[in-house]
């Protein structure tokens, strides 16, 4: 058996082990970029930088998303020959890992099968999302959009963000910026960035998770976990910004809404993505940003059909109620039900 050491300690990396894709390896530990735990199911947990105290064969990356540990090994000067993605949702390929497919068949034939799987649904996804929809220059997704992976599982939203900045560039001349509360690991906004390349671009965040209060009462509340509250703090402002196509035109207010949003004071928005999960977060977006939209302004609202975050669409309605408007609401079919304002 192959000596392996796995990246990744998430919900891909538990179902691979539930069902025994790695059991032709000798498993020697688990990776973690940001380490929560010593231990995950009986296997030791090691940093990135640890990798090098091990004697191992090859890494298999088992993520959703490769790309950001995939700049982390070339960073660590990692043979490229030993890694295997298992889930590579780019496209093209552009991990750039030359994986060697018949040698992972002979030894290790479930991860082989596994890959196998994968390139195959994401295939059909291409097809019926990229091909049959719309007519989209997919060579124009590598680079411009480096996560495009999530721009396919994404493409309701994405795809409408798209049409709806080619609307906005329409109104030419006219000094108005555009936003994202909730940035998290800043995939939508880069989005944003790369399209609204010549405007202002705030991104706010505590960049370190849900503010404790809110976090612990929407946990009581039963809208989410702690592995949910957990999983969102792994992030940071220097990895968000390392991500951004223009990032002269990228302004960083970090710490808990509204008290961050002094420099927003005075401007005027064309374009705000509200994306915090929760409802006092959701409703301070809409008090503060709905009153600076310019006329056909667009808001986004994630996850205001999403079955367990609630407080979402809630506070979408006590803003309504509150302040006795009829908000022009258009809803998404997207994953998670984005709500889309028009001002």
């Amino acid at each position: 058996m192959k000596k392996v050491l796995i990246w990744g300690t998430g919900y891909h990396a538990q179902r691979m082990l539930l069902e025994d894709v790695f059991k032709e390896c000798d498993i020697i530990g688990f990776i973690d970029t940001y380490k929560k735990q010593d231990v995950f199911n009986g296997y030791p947990v090691i940093i990135p930088k640890d990798i090098f105290t091990q004697v191992f064969d090859h890494i298999i990356i088992s993520t959703e998303d490769p790309t950001e540990i995939i700049k982390s090994c070339q960073q660590l000067n990692i043979d490229e020959s030993k890694l295997i993605v298992i889930y590579n949702h780019t496209y093209p390929n552009s991990c750039h890992i030359a994986q060697n497919d018949e040698l992972i068949k002979k030894e290790m034939p479930s991860v082989y099968n596994q890959i196998q799987l994968q390139k195959e649904y994401y295939a059909k996804t291409l097809t019926s999302y990229l091909c049959d929809l719309d007519e989209i220059d997919t060579n124009q997704l590598v680079g411009t959009y480096e996560f495009s992976g999530d721009y396919i599982r994404e493409y309701t939203r994405y795809r409408t963000f798209e049409l709806v900045a080619n609307e906005l560039k329409k109104y030419k001349n006219q000094n108005w910026c555009v936003a994202e509360l909730g940035v998290f690991r800043g995939k939508f906004s880069r989005l944003i960035n790369a399209h609204f390349k010549d405007k202002k671009l705030y991104m706010l965040d505590t960049f370190e998770g849900f503010g404790k209060n809110e976090a612990l009462e929407e946990l009581s509340r039963g809208h989410c976990d702690s592995e949910f509250i957990e999983y969102f703090s792994q992030t940071n402002e220097e990895l968000v910004l390392s991500m951004m196509l223009y990032k002269e035109n990228c302004i960083i207010c970090k710490g808990l809404f509204p008290a961050t949003a002094s420099l927003l004071e005075n401007e005027q928005f064309g374009f705000v993505s509200l994306d915090v999960d929760f409802k006092e977060s959701t409703l301070s977006g809409l008090e503060f940003f709905y009153p600076r939209m310019i006329d056909g302004g667009y808001i986004f609202i994630h996850d205001y059909n999403s079955i367990s975050l609630k407080g979402v669409s809630q506070a979408v309605s006590e803003f309504e109620g509150k302040y006795n408007i009829n908000l022009k609401k258009l809803p998404l079919c997207d994953k998670n039900g984005t709500l889309v304002i028009i001002k």
